[in-house]
C-alpha cells in the first residue's frame, strides 16, 4: 500500500530519513548473520497471562515461525495491501505478526490490548480490515470474543484458538510465502 507519493519518497530516501530496507529483510539479514542467536523471548509469567506457554526463538526459528503464520494468512486471503487489526500483548505472538504481514506486504494496524468494544469497533469503522489478529484470552478475559462481537465486518482469528506458534521447517509454507513474494516484490516504502 503506497501511501506517499514518489516525489516524497525520494525526497525522503535521499534525506536519510528512510531506508530500503523492509523488516523482515532485517530479518533474514541477522538470520544469515547469527541464525542460533536468541531473537525474542517471551516473558515468564506469559502462561499465566495468555494461557499459552511462553516461548523462545532464535533468528532462524522466528522466521521460520513467520513463515509458518504467513502461509496460514495466505491461506486465508490476506496478501500485498491487506489491512489486519492485531490485538495482541507484548509477547513473541505479536513479534512474529509483524513479520509475517511484512513478509506479505500486508498492513498491520497494532491495537491496544486495553481497546474493548467502542475503540475496536471505531477503529475497525475507519480501517475497515480484512482480518482481525487477536489472542484467545488475556488475564482469563476473552479477548478473541469481545472484539468478534465488536468486529462484524471482518473475521477474527486468535492464538490460543485458530493459531498456535510453530517455529518448526515447513517447506510448503515457505514456497507459499516464496510465491507470493515473487508476484509481489519487496518494496520499502
Amino acid at each position: 500500500m503506497k501511501t506517499s507519493s514518489d516525489e516524497r519518497i525520494k525526497e525522503l530516501t535521499a534525506s536519510g530519513a528512510w531506508g530500503n530496507e523492509t523488516l523482515h529483510g532485517l530479518l533474514a539479514l541477522w538470520c544469515q548473520r547469527a541464525p542460533n542467536r536468541l531473537a525474542v523471548a517471551d516473558q515468564p509469567n506469559c502462561e499465566a497471562l495468555t494461557g499459552n506457554s511462553p516461548h523462545r526463538f532464535t533468528f532462524a526459528e522466528l522466521d521460520n515461525a513467520s513463515d509458518m503464520l504467513a502461509a496460514k494468512l495466505l491461506s486465508l486471503g490476506i496478501g500485498a495491501d491487506s489491512r489486519v487489526m492485531v490485538q495482541l500483548p507484548n509477547t513473541c505472538e505479536l513479534v512474529v505478526c509483524y513479520y509475517a504481514l511484512s513478509k506479505l506486504g500486508a498492513v498491520i494496524s497494532p491495537v491496544p490490548v486495553q481497546y474493548r468494544a467502542h475503540e475496536l469497533g471505531s477503529m475497525a469503522a475507519t480501517l475497515l480490515p480484512e482480518l482481525f489478529i487477536g489472542i484467545h484470552s488475556l488475564r482469563g478475559e476473552p479477548l478473541a470474543e469481545l472484539a468478534n462481537k465488536a468486529i462484524e465486518s471482518c473475521p477474527t482469528i486468535a492464538f490460543g484458538r485458530e493459531l498456535a506458534l510453530s517455529s518448526d521447517a515447513d517447506d510448503t509454507a515457505k514456497a507459499a510465502v516464496a510465491a507470493h513474494r515473487t508476484k509481489h516484490p519487496d518494496d520499502a516504502n
